[in-house]
């Protein structure tokens, strides 16, 4: 099955101000505790500036928390997780510096 990617919502073209894109996300998401809203801008807040990742960081962290939330809230799924498999990894760095089995490693 091929998941149809859709744009994340934005309740506005563009927010001015901190204050206005938490009170817009605290609207948007009332089942979610203000104070939960606030840390995840927050933290976003700090992602956006310690990577100097965007050119519009109260956009790109509009998009971020959007996200975070909509997961939280359980209106999307986890698209990363719809088909979760075991992937095998050789274990040949291990063994070089402890000699350990060839077997592979099991990461889930």
């Amino acid at each position: 099955m091929t998941a149809t990617l859709q744009p994340l919502p934005r309740c506005c073209p563009s927010h001015d101000d901190w204050q206005t894109l938490t009170d817009h996300l605290c609207r948007d998401f009332p089942t979610v505790d203000a104070e939960v809203v606030l840390r995840a801008v927050l933290e976003a807040q700090g992602v956006t500036h310690s990577f100097n990742v965007a050119d519009d960081p109260i956009g790109t962290v509009e998009l971020m928390v959007r996200y975070r939330l909509l997961l939280s809230t359980g209106e999307i799924a986890d698209a990363a997780r719809t088909d979760p498999q075991t992937h095998h990894v050789s274990t040949s760095a291990a063994r070089a510096t402890d000699g350990e089995s060839d077997e592979p490693l099991q990461v889930c």
